[in-house]
């Protein structure tokens, strides 16, 4: 957790600091007023705090380190809703569940959460839009390696041989909440993952260096948590039992209600419902989205190109957020200065499961504009840098 979580900040290091070439978005409107310099505190603390969390031995020590580092990615993260990757979430589950509760149960509890991530992902991805763009691109990509076209396939071929990507995520995610299977399930994990390197990496579609750091973070989670001996031997043993007593076990209560939420919130369709990174929908094109109308021709200006290029991360697939973004950009000109009645902003719900069609909503106006912002209960207005542009 510590040399993954290390490696994952500085590859993503822009995102962290108080930049201004993409838009901040923090949770409440209380925080756009935050000076830059409390992002360059927070991220001296997480540095701290995860390089505490590898370096200490002694309990009362490494019990700060985690603190300090949950404290400090919390803070962060509430100054800009971009930087809840789900990379981070994690990170920070896992540090709940280390800071409050016993070796065995955290070890448990953190099994499961780990199988949820696979499940509901595979879920996310049972959709007509991941078959026809993302995943019948990963099967090409997979495919050339091997020597042959997709584009020779019928297309009811393609279509089952894409389903077969994300049911074996289902499977790895089910055999891994079974104890007989786990260890066996684990191997698998590290063969997906791997597997995933190959395809999204240099060779292949060349994605960014924080999805493939994750990937591999993924490689070696899989391999202490299911397939490493001496971690199974805590399954039975007694080390860490006087972890989760005192404020541990008072706080305890709260970090039990965490896997419910991750467990079970992602996939209910609810007025209030999780964003898709929480809900791990990953590689999950039918998320929700927002994008600039231009000209007549109804072409559309990407948010995720900018992200990619500014930051070196995927932008954070919520409508309400790039909605945000577009209006900030539009106003500062980052993306070409817009107006509402001659290009709307288009707001595209999650897609149809079974026809990848889309309900979508245009904001033609600084009123339509108003009245969206009022219709959500978290924040979607930019920070402001005095000082800099």
């Amino acid at each position: 957790m510590s040399a993954g979580g290390v490696v994952l900040f500085v590859v993503t290091w822009k995102l962290w600091t108080p930049q201004t070439d993409f838009p901040q978005i923090p949770f409440s409107g209380l925080l756009v007023g935050v000076p830059g310099w409390f992002d360059w505190v927070a991220l001296t603390c997480i540095g701290g705090g995860l390089l505490g969390i590898g370096a200490c031995r002694e309990q009362t020590l490494l019990r700060i380190a985690i603190f300090v580092f949950v404290v400090a990615a919390v803070c962060s993260v509430a100054l800009n809703q971009h930087r809840l990757q789900p990379w981070v979430f994690l990170l920070l589950i896992h540090s709940a569940y280390l800071l409050t509760l016993r070796d065995r149960d955290a070890i448990a509890w953190t099994r499961w959460t780990i199988g949820s991530v696979y499940i509901f992902s595979a879920v996310s991805k049972l959709d007509y839009q991941f078959v026809f763009t993302v995943g019948k691109q990963m099967l090409g990509t997979l495919s050339g390696f091997a020597g042959w076209d997709v584009g020779d396939l019928s297309n009811s071929w393609m279509v089952a041989l894409v389903l077969l990507l994300p049911l074996s995520e289902l499977l790895v995610g089910v055999l891994l909440l079974i104890p007989k299977t786990r260890m066996a399930a684990g191997g698998l994990a590290m063969v997906l993952h791997l597997t995933l390197l190959v395809v999204l990496g240099p060779l292949g579609l060349d994605h960014q260096l924080g999805v493939l750091v994750w990937n591999l973070f993924f490689v070696f989670q899989a391999w202490l948590l299911f397939v490493c001996r001496p971690v199974q031997s805590l399954d039975e043993g007694t080390a860490g039992e006087k972890r989760g007593r005192g404020l541990g076990r008072a706080f305890g209560v709260l970090v039990i209600a965490m896997p419910a939420t991750c467990l079970l919130l992602p996939q209910v369709e609810l007025p209030v419902r999780a964003d898709h990174w929480v809900a791990w929908e990953v590689y999950a094109p039918r998320s929700s989205r927002a994008e600039v109308e231009r000209g007549g021709q109804g072409r559309k200006r990407s948010l995720g190109e900018l992200s990619l290029k500014q930051l070196g991360v995927p932008v954070y697939p919520q409508a309400r957020f790039q909605a945000a973004c577009l209006v900030s950009l539009g106003s500062t000109g980052e993306i070409g200065r817009f107006e509402f009645r001659r290009q709307p902003i288009l707001i595209s719900k999650t897609s149809d499961r079974m026809t990848g069609g889309r309900q979508t909503e245009r904001l033609d106006s600084e009123m339509a504009w108003q009245r969206y912002v009022r219709r959500h209960w978290l924040n979607l207005q930019p920070r402001q840098f005095t000082g800099r542009r």
